[in-house]
């Protein structure tokens, strides 16, 4: 189940509950049916595990508004075996929690329509055991932002090839069987709550003084990149619906407005320049002009500068070298399995830097 290492390498092992309720859960519970048996059809394999994982996150990000409780635990181990011996624990334990159990036998019922009387309720039980540290997976998970933050970062764990065990659970774990809030309360006591934060509440309804606070992104990017631009700034969605942030970059030019005065405006009050990186943005003058400029605010203090790796290119010994990049490790948006997982790996990164600047004040 473990890989044997050399040296000392960190384990953390995580268990997830996630219960989601309404009659809106159908769809779930057909993805995790048959996300069941691409499993069982896998042999073990952690590469389509890690891939059956990604997708059953993507899922239970999609319908969020089904969350109603949560719960997590784990630990840390630095020895392969004891981590090993943790995971087969919450194996048995999460296998033999009500209704959790899959019924080998039977895999034709769970390509059946879901016009058979079905729950409510449905429990995701997540365990998974991986290399390095995540603070996003280490922490208590029981507030909806945070939540989701721990999903895309398990979707992340993936692509980095970080992942040592993954089991999934579910309970109903059969069509048609029913969980009743009886149940739940019986079979699954340490569920709590999920909790809105501060700025989920901004998201619906947003003060005055959450507007005025928004920090300014200004993006700069070569032309040829224009669709990964557009990518990105959808990822950003929500840091914008939250009020956190307010992006720019050139498509936004007012009608009639003198262009260049309006860029250098957004450019010299914006407090996060984002540098889109390609070869086609290095080679162009009037990108690099504009990284030399951003670099000058960036030393003083007045803004702070981001490069974003989109396309491989050897930019060893631009002015931004020193500077970290985004996504984690620099590795290339393009070089990314999924696209999405790449920008969502960047926006957790700006809001980290904009929690920073919030934090400081500055």
């Amino acid at each position: 189940m473990f890989n044997r290492m050399i040296g000392q390498t960190r384990y953390v092992v995580s268990r997830l509950f996630l219960h989601l309720g309404g009659s809106g859960v159908a769809p779930i519970l057909k993805v995790l049916n048959s996300a069941a048996w691409d499993a069982i059809n896998s042999d073990g394999d952690l590469e389509v595990l890690g891939k059956i994982l990604v997708e059953i996150c993507k899922s239970l990000l999609r319908y969020d508004e089904y969350w109603l409780s949560v719960a997590n635990e784990g630990d840390v181990f630095w020895n392969e075996g004891e981590a090993g011996d943790y995971v087969n624990y919450l194996f048995t334990d999460s296998e033999q929690r009500y209704l959790s159990e899959l019924d080998y036998s039977s895999p034709s019922e769970f390509n059946q329509s879901l016009n058979v009387p079905i729950t409510d309720n449905v429990i995701v039980i997540i365990v998974v055991a991986y290399e390095g540290e995540v603070p996003e997976l280490e922490t208590d998970l029981s507030n909806v932002q945070a939540l989701k933050e721990g999903l895309k970062y398990l979707i992340n764990l993936h692509y980095m090839d970080k992942f040592r065990a993954i089991q999934v659970h579910f309970s109903p774990a059969q069509l048609g069987y029913e969980l009743t809030n009886d149940q739940l309360l019986q079979y699954y006591p340490e569920l709590v709550s999920l909790q809105t934060t501060k700025s989920e509440s901004l998201l619906s309804k947003p003060s005055p003084q959450a507007i005025n606070e928004a920090i300014e992104v200004f993006l700069s990017y070569a032309r040829e990149d224009e669709a990964l631009l557009e990518e990105l700034v959808k990822h950003l969605s929500i840091l914008q619906r939250q009020k956190v942030i307010k992006t720019w970059y050139d498509r936004q030019v007012s009608a009639g407005a003198e262009t260049n005065a309006e860029i250098d405006e957004h450019f010299n009050t914006a407090r996060i320049i984002l540098l889109l990186i390609s070869a086609d943005f290095l080679r162009s003058d009037d990108c690099y002009s504009t990284v030399e400029r951003a670099m000058k605010r960036h030393k003083v203090g007045e803004a702070r500068v981001i490069p974003v790796i989109l396309r491989p290119v050897d930019y060893q010994g631009a002015v931004f070298t020193n500077l970290e990049p985004l996504p984690v490790d620099g590795k290339p948006v393009t070089q990314w399995t999924n696209l999405d997982a790449a920008f969502a790996n960047v926006a957790t990164g700006i809001r980290k830097v904009v929690e920073e600047l919030a934090s400081k004040n500055l």
